[in-house]
């Protein structure tokens, strides 16, 4: 199994979550919220890292694990029309899981007994066929009630959906009586509207209020909030946060994270094909360029993988032979990057960022890049980084970048006094430059 390297340093933000949930656990408090990020800030990564530690830890009184953690997720399950039905069947196939596991004699006892538990519950879903569009059935079995004036109980006895939910909570309340639970609700964006709210009402009628149940939502708030409002028709801000706050208790805001050092381990199959050939000792200024661009573009990771995945395989086609300096790696990743977060602008400003004023394109990059991309490109053009052992045509040079800014002169500039000056020691260098700035629109 590949292990997932924490490139954007979760791991703060998952000990919050711990903690919060220990508070919870010793009070035996039920309650809900959320982990609120854009698409691809990384969510799924901190569930998976969250449920990982929180599987071994355990009560200090009864050497058992302190939760019985659950993982339910609304898009894999959606096949099932009643999410109630989801719901449980998710819950019972981790109990099942961790009855047949190498678990300990205490901890799959008591998931043994869970196990039972959830399986009555679902033979009584089953039993009342709840099993199918309830929202629309009951709306249905309404209309002839009114019609034909029957009674409430009546009703009941025709369709004991109330029932089944009671009898399911009261289970729950057992199940919670001996550790906490913790329910993982992930996907929820990834479902149609009506089944995302439909989920989260039945969440809302089967654990709210009950004593040491915790629910943690992975959600976009601004996409549930579309959600809702293409649900219940063009509701205004407040009453979407009143609907939403019965759900969901708190949140917390998952950001886009700070790149860590390990990025250049995580991306190495790509970092790998290229070596330091004109300056050794560079190594650590070239590296430390790529976390600054990845840190201050704010890529979400998502996205992040797939800039580096296309830059990776434009960069084979450029360069077959796979042998290329850091100079081209930075070039690559300054293209990439720049393509990436300022669409549509032309190339040619890269170079040249500190002598063009172009409306709206610190706002398209973002503060921080926009002044990194300044930095970077006012010490190339700087006389005290110009001298230097290595000489290329009239030009030295003593850094990796110097060469990097020398190829994005040479290419794209045509107002400085680098435009068309093809550095003679690099020829080979300018080519594949040339050939990836030609192939990188190709590829979408």
């Amino acid at each position: 199994m590949t292990v997932k390297e924490d490139i954007l340093d979760r791991q703060p933000f998952i000990d919050k979550i711990i903690s919060i949930l220990k508070i919870l656990s010793e009070e035996k408090r039920g309650t809900s919220f959320a982990i609120d990020g854009d698409w691809g800030s990384g969510k799924t990564f901190v569930l998976e890292q969250l449920e990982k530690q929180l599987e071994p830890v355990q009560n200090e009184e009864t050497a058992d694990d302190r939760y019985f953690l659950f993982h339910y997720n609304c898009w894999q399950y959606d096949y099932y029309d009643e999410p109630a039905v989801a719901i449980i069947s998710a819950m019972l196939e981790k109990a099942d899981a961790m009855c047949s596991s190498k678990a300990g004699k205490i901890i799959a006892a008591s998931w043994m007994d869970v196990k039972n538990k959830l399986a009555g519950i679902g033979n009584e879903f089953i039993k009342n066929k709840i099993g199918i569009d309830v929202v629309e059935t009951i709306s249905n079995f309404q209309e002839a009630l009114d019609e034909q004036k029957l009674d409430n109980s009546s009703f009941d006895k025709w369709f004991s959906f109330k029932k089944t939910i009671d009898n399911t909570r009261k289970t729950i309340c057992d199940i919670a009586s001996e550790k906490t639970v913790v329910i993982i609700v992930d996907e929820l964006d990834r479902c149609l509207p009506d089944y995302s709210i439909k989920a989260l009402e039945r969440l809302h009628h089967i654990f709210d209020g009950i004593d040491n149940v915790v629910l943690i939502f992975a959600i976009d708030a601004k996409q549930l909030q579309h959600t809702v409002k293409s649900i219940f028709g063009n509701e205004d801000d407040r009453s979407v946060d009143r609907y939403l706050k019965k759900f969901i208790n708190f949140e917390l805001k998952l950001d886009y994270g700070s790149t860590q050092d390990n990025v250049w381990e995580k991306y190495h199959h790509y970092f790998g094909l290229f070596s330091n050939k004109h300056f050794p000792d560079d190594e650590y200024n070239v590296r430390e360029i790529v976390l600054r661009l990845f840190k201050y573009s704010k890529i979400d990771i998502r996205n992040q993988e797939k800039i580096i995945e296309k830059t990776r395989t434009v960069h084979k086609l450029a360069c077959p032979e796979n042998d290329a300096d850091y100079s081209i790696l930075l070039f690559e990743l300054l293209i990439s990057i720049f393509s990436y977060a300022a669409p549509g602008t032309e190339l040619k400003i890269l170079p040249e960022i500190n002598r063009v004023t172009y409306n709206g394109l610190d706002n398209k990059l973002g503060y921080e890049l926009f002044n990194l991309l300044k930095e970077l490109e006012n010490d190339t053009t700087g006389n005290k980084h110009l001298e230097g052992n290595i000489t290329h045509g009239s030009i030295e040079c003593k850094r990796t970048i110097n060469l990097t800014y020398h190829y994005l002169y040479s290419l794209l500039s045509k107002e400085t006094k680098y435009g068309g000056d093809r550095i003679e020691n690099s020829a080979n260098e300018l080519n594949i430059c040339q050939r990836f700035i030609e192939i990188n629109p190709l590829l979408t």
